[in-house]
């Protein structure tokens, strides 16, 4: 078991007074944040031919832009993150193994309404509280089967890994319409099986 905590200072931010005074610096080392957490790592090999381990963390991340700002979820924060891995070794050619990750989904920023801009002909949107939501957690399952066939100087391997063998559509962000009235989760990679041959000398 790990525990840490990280305080930072000095960190990049926007300055928001050169928006409308083109002789201000742009950006400010204005921002601090902070960072806590806690890992736990067990690993576990009941018989010969089983191995695996599993992790889990806690840990919380904040921002806060300047010193006359509210402190804020930083946008990587990811509470809890779980892994879960093991391995069956059949025999001396085939084996299998599997890797189970669940991650708190990234938090993001909900748009409360939308302007009309009748000179530009578009919709300016009205954000809310800043990393105020999150999507909805990362849940993954890859499976990996391998063939080893072995020689007297070298070996070959040959392997099917599956990658979210559960086909699970995990989102990654939004897409809005024009007018920012529907949105629609944009999710990241489909199963992704990959066939492979490696050799060794």
């Amino acid at each position: 078991v790990t525990g840490f905590y990280k305080w930072a200072s000095k960190i990049v931010t926007s300055n928001s007074a050169s928006f409308t005074d083109d002789s201000v610096e742009p950006y400010l080392n204005a921002g601090t944040g902070r960072i806590y957490g806690a890992e736990f790592l067990m690993r576990f090999a009941p018989i010969s031919s089983v191995s695996g381990w599993l992790s889990y963390s806690y840990q919380k991340s904040f921002r806060r832009d300047g010193p006359d700002e509210e402190e804020r979820v930083f946008d990587l924060d990811q509470p809890h993150i779980l892994t879960m891995v093991g391995t069956w070794k059949i025999n001396e050619s085939w084996s299998i193994g599997s890797r189970f990750r669940y991650v708190t989904g990234n938090p993001w920023t909900p748009i409360e309404r939308t302007i009309y801009s009748s000179d530009n002909d578009i919709y300016v949107p009205i954000y809310g509280d800043t990393n105020s939501e999150r999507y909805s957690p990362f849940v993954q399952l890859d499976v990996r089967i391998d063939k080893t066939w072995i020689f007297e100087t070298w070996k070959l391997n040959l392997y099917l890994d599956v990658q979210n063998a559960t086909n699970r559509g995990n989102q990654e962000g939004w897409i809005y319409s024009f007018d920012y009235s529907e949105q629609t989760p944009l999710t990241g990679l489909p199963v992704a099986p990959i066939l492979g041959l490696k050799g060794e000398w």
